[in-house]
């Protein structure tokens, strides 16, 4: 098994003011080593749209790009965030 380092999530950063009226869910970031490998995102939600799910973009050097906001979405954040780390976990190309 290849040890991939120091893996953590972030929350991305709460709106404030004006544009935090109507605001939809906040997503996270995926960070391997201090660098983001992949982003958790709402699908939909503030004002404008419900909350259709959750999905998920791996991008990094080190990883296969994977979009996934055109498949089924994801019923929570968590289940979304599993998904992404498996998936980085899974097809990490660093250093063998």
């Amino acid at each position: 098994m290849i040890s991939i380092g120091k893996t953590s999530w972030r929350v991305h950063a709460r709106k404030t003011g004006l544009r935090s009226i109507g605001a939809r869910p906040r997503g996270a970031d995926f960070k391997v080593n201090g660098e983001v490998v992949a982003t958790v995102c709402p699908n939909g939600g503030g004002w404008r749209t419900w909350l259709k799910g959750w999905f998920w973009v791996a991008y990094s050097d080190e990883v296969e790009y994977k979009n996934t906001c055109n498949d089924t979405p994801y019923e929570s954040m968590v289940l979304a965030k599993i998904a992404a780390k498996a998936y980085v976990l899974e097809n990490w190309r660093g250093a063998k």
